[in-house]
């Protein structure tokens, strides 16, 4: 059985030749998408379903809509799919990039992240929307026990 998410807020059951969509209201609160390549952003993902601190996290791809523009390192417009999106209350959500090897890219990406978290949070006064870069090699170094330290080690 495969989930996806769908238009609509909606997740698709894909078995065979039936579908049946759910409301994502009533998943559990902790989503992950099966499938994903291994690395930082795997890692991430299973440590984040065990973080005691947040309501829950959904990992982001191009199946769930997300996406912002940005001018790429060549000078062209690319979208680019931060990985994460982590709701630590009601209030605060935060838009998080995971980076195992860094590439040229990843300073337009991090300038274009933090830009849309502003005018998304000047936007939506009931929410905060907060950017998050995650370096692999500083995660495997400190393992953080909870969302909190996540955001400590990241600074």
């Amino acid at each position: 059985m495969v989930w996806k998410v769908g238009q609509l807020g909606q997740l698709t059951q894909m078995n065979g030749a039936n579908r049946q969509c759910v409301p994502l209201s009533l998943c559990k609160p902790r989503l992950r998408l099966l499938g994903e390549k291994k690395g930082a952003t795997h890692r991430l993902d299973c440590d984040l379903m065990g973080y005691p601190d947040i309501i829950s996290f959904v990992k982001n791809s191009q199946s769930t809509q997300f996406r912002m523009e940005y001018r790429n390192a060549d000078g062209s417009i690319a979208n680019y799919y931060p990985d994460f999106l982590v709701k630590r209350t009601d209030s605060e959500i935060w838009v998080i990039e995971s980076k195992g090897r860094e590439d040229l890219d990843d300073p337009p990406k991090w300038e274009r992240l933090q830009q849309w978290c502003a005018d998304a949070t000047t936007h939506d006064w009931k929410r905060d929307f907060k950017p998050l870069f995650v370096r692999q090699e500083d995660f495997e170094k400190y393992q953080p026990k909870d969302f909190a330290g996540l955001c400590a080690m990241a600074e």
